[in-house]
Parts: structure tokens; C-alpha cells; sequence
């Protein structure tokens, strides 16, 4: 994935918001692949933030996982599809890359 310069880009992307979010906000990762996203999200934000993953490839979902845990979070996860997920709360926060292709 850093091969590709996705995660840079992520930083990037996060580092140039108008807006700072909250470090301890609630934050949902449809799509998430790697986690190379959320692990954007947790470099600026910290280990505070509540990370949920979603993602329909277990394989994926663990490697996001053990991404997120190297950092210090211990992220919830979902193993589902985007129309499969229905979260038990709202987010404060959606993170979606390369999701509706």
C-alpha cells in the first residue's frame, strides 16, 4: 500500500482540512481495505479516536486490524459490505476511499 503513495496521500488529504476534528471522535472506516486510511486518521488524531472497520474481506479486515493495533488503537470491526453494515450508533466521522468504483 505505501508503495502506491496511498497513505501519503491519505495524510495529505487529512493534514489540508479546513476543519480539525475531535481526537476522541467516532470514527467509521467503510471500505477499509488495509486500513491504510484510518491509520492516516489515528498518525494526526492519535490513539483516541473509537475506529470502527468495515470491510467485507476477512483477510483484509485483519490486516486492517493488526495496522491499527501497531498504533496503539483497538479498533472495532465489522466484517460487512457497505449495504450490509448498519452501525448501532452514528459516526462523527466517515472515511471511504476507493469504496463505490
Amino acid at each position: 500500500m505505501r508503495v502506491l503513495g496511498y497513505a501519503d496521500a491519505y495524510l495529505g488529504f487529512l493534514t489540508g482540512a479546513q476543519v480539525r476534528a475531535d481526537a476522541s471522535a467516532r470514527v467509521c472506516d467503510v471500505g477499509c481495505g488495509t486500513g491504510a486510511f484510518a491509520e492516516g486518521w489515528a498518525a494526526i488524531y492519535g490513539p483516541s479516536a473509537d475506529i470502527t472497520l468495515v470491510e467485507p474481506s476477512a483477510p483484509m479486515l485483519a490486516r486492517a486490524q493488526a495496522a491499527l493495533t501497531r498504533r496503539g488503537l483497538s479498533p472495532t470491526t465489522q466484517q460487512a459490505g457497505l449495504s450490509d453494515f448498519t452501525p448501532d450508533q452514528p459516526f462523527d466521522h466517515l472515511l471511504l476511499a476507493h469504496v463505490i468504483e
